[in-house]
């Protein structure tokens, strides 16, 4: 049990400080946010590329 809550106490430590430091860096989150939303749309594109042909 103690190892449990030490455990999460310390990732919740590192949530905290990530979060504070996207909060000071709100252009970062868009950006990451764009990035992933540009490689889910390259990836996708020959999925529905395929799946139109047929």
């Amino acid at each position: 049990m103690y190892w449990t809550l030490r455990g999460e106490s310390s990732n919740w430590r590192v949530l905290h400080t990530i979060y504070r430091k996207l909060k000071k860096l709100p252009f970062v989150l868009d950006l990451s946010i764009s990035l992933l939303q540009l490689s889910t749309f390259h990836f996708a594109l020959p999925y529905y590329g395929q799946k139109s042909e047929q």
